[in-house]
């Protein structure tokens, strides 16, 4: 299955379907513009998880593996997850200031917007907002979003 479903959030219709299927395989291909999601799927969906550019060898593995019932993540979505890992570890550890941030981040407000908000100058928003990409790997709201449900 791919990593979208038609007219309904992803992380929902995942849910969704790991309830309505409780025997099914399966097995998610996801495209590296998706990658912010992945981590949150997984902690959603106990499945296999494999990038689209990845080998056909690597594909017939990955099926094999989840016939079986193995969860299997190749090789790229191995690395989405122990980066997920340590955003995790940093999410847990983040102190007021980071956790406010993070939360007005969520909910859409630019820059000037939470810099009124939580009392900062603009510029050092813009810093904060830049280490929280580098270090979480999150390119998008959706993937913030996803670190608040840790």
């Amino acid at each position: 299955m791919g990593l979208e479903l038609k007219d309904m959030r992803d992380l929902a219709a995942w849910q969704m379907l790991a309830a309505g299927c409780d025997k099914t395989k399966v097995l998610i291909s996801w495209r590296h513009r998706d990658a912010d999601k992945i981590p949150a799927m997984m902690r959603a969906s106990r499945a296999g998880y494999i990038a689209r550019d990845a080998s056909p060898a690597e594909y017939l593995y990955a099926v094999k593996q989840a016939a079986r019932g193995t969860v299997y993540y190749c090789g790229q979505t191995q690395k989405l997850r122990e980066s997920g890992m340590e955003a995790m570890n940093f999410i847990k550890n983040l102190d007021d200031t980071w956790l406010r941030i993070l939360y007005c981040i969520c909910m859409g407000y630019s820059n000037k917007e939470i810099a009124m908000a939580t009392g900062l100058k603009e510029n050092t928003v813009k810093s904060y907002r830049k280490k929280l990409k580098s270090i979480t790997g999150c390119r998008s709201v959706a993937g913030m979003e996803g670190l608040l449900d840790c």
